[in-house]
């Protein structure tokens, strides 16, 4: 199906009226996302393997409701209109606030800080049950393992080093709560808008989860803001602005980020994400720095 034919049967479906324009955004790595009528979101999944992402953000939204999130007009899983699941929600206006984060002055800054704060602690006040952390930890290390093995993409003496690193993991990790979390937080998936109000969106990749998890995006992008420019954007970038947002939340969030557990933990997300990334960019230096350096510091 053409794309105008796809938007043309979601808009008529869910009583939104008829479609006067819209516009096709590169954004995402799993779904179609288009404005349409700059007034609607519409994602839509066009591979079934990828599907289970945006069926999360669904759930997500429908079970929950904060002033601080996009609202859901619409959705199908059945794909009887369409042969795709797909979800609408309200268009915010405002922008991403990485795009406008070096330019904001510092009480701006602590000022939605101070908000994103409020806003994790209520969403990290849903508490579940996880049957074993660490074995989902361990299980995801091997997956990508396996495939680095596999492909044969590092040397074998880094190879053995990463088992070695497997065990120090294993004996090293304690999670230090467990709570709903977004999954994906860095500064593009915040929308600023003209009243200074954010809200949060894409929540593909929420899940019950290690509180601290939440932060390894997060701090990943405080350490190495140029890594999280989103093609076709062109922005200022602040190193210490961005370094702002880890001493305050390490100083207000502290039962988490002040646990002396908190710096093993997030090293350990940041080998994991560089071992999922190391196998198409074998040679890109941070994730070797991380990898056969940085892990060192596991050992005690």
């Amino acid at each position: 199906m053409a794309d105008s034919e796809i938007i043309e049967l979601i808009i008529k479906n869910n009583g939104l009226g008829t479609v006067e324009n819209y516009q096709k955004i590169n954004i995402g790595f799993n779904n179609k996302v288009f404005v349409v009528n700059d007034k609607y979101i519409v994602k839509v999944c066009p591979s079934s393997e990828r599907e289970n992402s945006l069926l999360n953000e669904i759930s997500f939204y429908l079970n929950n409701c904060y002033p601080f999130l996009p609202i859901m007009l619409g959705y199908d899983i059945s794909k009887k209109v369409v042969p795709f699941c797909y979800v609408i929600q309200e268009k915010i206006y405002g922008c991403n606030l990485y795009t406008i984060w070096s330019s904001l002055s510092k009480s701006d800054q602590i000022s939605i800080l101070n908000k994103l704060l409020c806003y994790l602690k209520e969403i990290h006040s849903n508490k579940g049950t996880i049957e074993d952390p660490k074995s989902d930890i361990i299980n995801e290390y091997d997956k990508y393992l396996c495939s680095i093995v596999e492909k044969g993409v590092l040397e074998t003496s880094r190879i053995e080093w990463l088992k070695e690193l497997k065990t120090i993991i294993s004996s090293t990790y304690e999670p230090i709560d467990l709570s709903l979390i977004h999954g994906d937080l860095q500064f593009n998936n915040i929308m600023y808008m003209p009243n200074g109000e954010i809200k949060l969106i894409d929540f593909e990749q929420n899940e019950m989860a290690p509180t601290e998890k939440e932060f390894s995006p997060l701090f990943r992008m405080a350490d190495y803001p140029e890594a999280f420019m989103q093609v076709g954007n062109s922005c200022k970038i602040d190193e210490n602005s961005f370094q702002l947002i880890k001493t305050f939340f390490v100083e207000n969030y502290s039962e988490i980020c002040g646990n002396e557990n908190f710096d093993f933990n997030l090293l350990i997300y940041d080998i994991i994400n560089s071992l999922r990334w190391i196998i198409d960019f074998p040679d890109f230096p941070r994730y070797n720095q991380i990898l056969f350096e940085e892990s060192k510091k596991l050992i005690r």
